[in-house]
């Protein structure tokens, strides 16, 4: 998979996760993980790093747990949808 992003936009994002996580780092706080990360910002480019692609190919393969923070909220019905019974009257 291709990279969407130029050299100089991956590099501003890693100097920006370097802040970032310097940041939180002072503040008590965990570091952001960097291939959760990258795979938000590109995942071509993420899956050239063989660590991040394993992680990769297992949260897309179902495990919410290999990437940090990408676990989605479940799934809540949708208010605005007619019952099938209310629908009919």
């Amino acid at each position: 998979m291709k990279s969407s992003k130029s050299k100089g936009q991956q590099q501003e994002f890693m100097s920006q996760l370097q802040r970032t996580n310097m940041e939180r780092e002072q503040r008590g706080l965990r570091p952001l993980d960097w291939c959760s990360e990258a795979y938000r910002f590109d995942k071509g480019w993420a899956m050239k790093d063989v660590s991040c692609a394993k992680r990769i190919e297992a949260y897309e393969a179902g495990d919410g747990t290999a990437l940090e923070g990408s676990s989605l909220p479940a799934a809540r019905p949708d208010s605005t949808a007619v019952p099938d019974s209310a629908a009919k009257s």
